[in-house]
């Protein structure tokens, strides 16, 4: 169940907000600073994850598959 301000909103959107939230944050100086580059990884408190972070996981996967065979 979602929190009062946001029971209008699906839940892929609320991640959604939270992604740029946290890239509006952040991103500007991992890239300046760190000269890296950023992904937003926002978690729900019930297992679900935000688009990006489905894309993180499952490049990462496929890249530990690979390389453990």
């Amino acid at each position: 169940m979602n929190s009062t301000c946001n029971q209008n909103k699906s839940t892929e959107s609320i991640f959604m907000e939270h992604e740029k939230e946290k890239k509006r944050k952040y991103k500007q100086r991992v890239i300046d600073v760190e000269m890296g580059s950023f992904t937003a990884l926002v978690f729900g408190p019930n297992g679900g994850m935000g688009k990006e972070c489905k894309l993180f996981l499952s490049n990462l996967v496929d890249k530990l598959s690979r390389k453990n065979g």
